[in-house]
C-alpha cells in the first residue's frame, strides 16, 4: 500500500514527488494508492485492528470486501500514471480515514457515505469507502460509495466483476432490494438530455 494524505494529494507538488518516488526499485507499480483524510502517519498510528496482527493482511481483507460492494475503485500506481499521461481522463484512488465526524446519518443507506462519515461503534475506526478524484495527477474532489460504484460500472477501461449492492425499492421506498451487479455483455448508455431533469435511462 502507498498511503498519501489528502493534503499532499491536493498540492501542486504531489505529481513531482510521485514521479520521483517510482525510481525506488522496491516501489512496484502494482501497489495500491490510498488517500487518507488525515496525515498518513496518523492513519497508520490510529489503525489498530483487534483481530489481525499483520497490517498488510488487514488492509487486504478490508479492500477485498470493499471491492465486492464497489465502494472503492482499483487504484494501482500503474493506472494512475497511465491516466495522468493520457491527460483527458480522471483517476479514482481509494479514500480512507481513521477519523470520525459528526454528520447527519438518518435516512442514509450504506453506500451514501464517504470515509469518516460512517457511524461506528468500537475501538477501530478505520474506514475504506469512496474515492479521491485525480485530474492531471492532482486530487480535485471525492465521491461517496454509491458514486464510486456508478463510476466503476460506467468506465469501460475497468474490468468490473460481480458487485453486491442494494437499491431503493420503487414500490416501497423505505425498503432496499439486494442485487448482484454484473457487466457481462458490455455497456450501453442512453441519456435523456432534452430538459433540465436529465437523467441516466439505462
Amino acid at each position: 500500500m502507498l498511503l498519501v494524505s489528502e493534503e499532499l494529494a491536493r498540492s501542486e507538488d504531489f505529481i513531482k514527488m510521485i514521479y520521483t518516488g517510482i525510481r525506488e526499485r522496491e516501489l512496484r507499480k502494482a501497489v495500491n494508492m490510498i488517500v487518507t483524510k488525515e496525515k498518513a502517519a496518523e492513519f497508520i498510528k490510529n489503525n489498530q485492528p483487534l483481530l489481525e496482527t499483520r497490517p498488510h493482511k488487514f488492509y487486504q481483507l478490508m479492500l477485498n470486501r470493499a471491492r465486492e460492494t464497489g465502494f472503492v475503485p482499483p487504484s494501482d500506481l500503474l493506472h494512475y500514471f497511465q491516466t495522468t499521461e493520457r491527460d483527458a481522463d480522471l483517476f479514482l484512488a481509494i479514500y480512507a480515514t481513521t477519523e470520525g465526524h459528526d454528520v447527519e446519518t438518518r435516512n442514509r443507506f450504506e453506500d451514501e457515505y464517504k470515509a469518516g462519515e460512517i457511524p461506528i461503534v468500537g475501538d477501530n475506526l478505520t474506514q475504506f469507502i469512496g474515492s479521491a478524484i485525480f485530474k492531471e495527477g492532482k486530487m480535485v474532489g471525492t465521491l461517496n460509495g454509491e458514486e464510486t460504484r456508478a463510476a466503476l460500472i460506467l468506465d469501460p477501461t475497468i474490468n468490473v466483476e460481480d458487485m453486491l449492492a442494494t437499491y431503493e425499492d420503487p414500490l416501497e421506498p423505505k425498503y432496499r432490494i439486494a442485487s448482484k451487479v454484473t457487466n457481462g455483455q458490455g455497456l450501453k448508455v442512453k441519456m435523456n438530455l432534452d430538459n433540465s431533469n436529465s437523467r441516466l435511462l439505462g
